[in-house]
């Protein structure tokens, strides 16, 4: 496994990072054993970078990490993000999630803050790495209200540093706009090949600033660049999975890709590709 340093958080963290945003979904005992038995091998194969937030599947996502990652948390790098999707967070959220089909979004302090105590108290641990504000609007970014949230949050030691989740939809503006953002220390884009907010000149500013990139996605939204399931399965030949994750990790300035990796047979042929990449790197 190759890794590389996080900007100037001076985090080392692995090429390849384990993206939570379905973790919980299927809700099957065996397919639930398996997830957790694929976060240890996710750990044992090298990873180190952990993603997920309060609103991906009503918090179940955090759940599932935090018992998966107990006892290693010395191990890894732990981000989540807040502001979207903030019911979550509240412990009606059983209830009203399934009810709330379009996800609020909150980004008052006192919610980011309610927010970010719940992720501790579902991932079992007393901070987080990194603090993503998740898709927020240009107005957001420059709120000064949330800049001294976040910033309050960090002197606490509830968050060691704090970022920018770009969304899907967003303009390379917009993430020149996050890159620029006073105390950001990363900013996650898309990084597939039909949608990607990177640019060379974007990586330049990032770098030049001392922010990190971290890329998610690479199949693009819901998948869209890999077959079904049962075509991820390990094999010597380019499959489409490969292609799109090659294709991401060749992207300047991006110090971790994140993929969704509930099945071992995900994690095992992400872990090939980012393996095959290292070699003919190095050829």
């Amino acid at each position: 496994m190759e890794y590389w340093v996080l900007g100037a958080t001076g985090l080392l963290v692995s090429a390849l990072g384990f993206g939570g945003n379905d973790l919980g979904r299927d809700r099957r005992r065996d397919i639930a054993a398996e997830t957790l038995r694929t976060i240890a091998a996710a750990l044992d194969h090298g990873v180190t970078l952990f993603d997920t937030a309060n609103s991906y599947v009503s918090g179940d996502s955090e759940r599932m990490l935090g018992d998966a990652l107990a006892g290693r948390r010395q191990d890894i790098v732990l981000c989540s993000k807040a502001g979207h999707g903030f019911w979550a967070s509240l412990p009606a959220q059983r209830l009203v999630g399934p009810l709330n089909r379009q996800s609020s979004r909150n980004f008052r302090p006192a919610a980011l803050e309610t927010a970010v105590a719940g992720s501790l108290r579902r991932l079992r641990t007393d901070r987080l790495d990194v603090l993503y504000l998740h898709n927020p609007p240009p107005r957001v970014v420059q709120d000064d209200d949330v800049l001294a949230c976040v910033e309050r949050m960090k002197s606490k030691g509830y968050i060691r540093f704090w970022g920018i989740s770009c969304a899907r939809h967003a303009t390379a503006d917009d993430a020149h706009q996050a890159v620029g953002r006073k105390g950001v220390a990363v900013v996650q884009i898309p990084a597939s090949c039909v949608h990607t907010l990177h640019t060379a000149a974007l990586a330049r500013d990032a770098a030049a600033r001392g922010v990190a990139l971290v890329g998610r996605q690479p199949f693009g939204h819901g998948g869209l660049l890999t077959p079904q399931v049962q075509g991820w399965a390990a094999s010597p030949v380019c499959t489409p999975a490969r292609t799109a994750l090659t294709y991401a990790l060749r992207l300047e300035g991006l110090a971790s890709v994140l993929v969704g990796m509930r099945r071992y047979e995900h994690l095992h042929e992400s872990v090939d590709t980012v393996a095959c990449l290292a070699v003919t790197r190095q050829s």
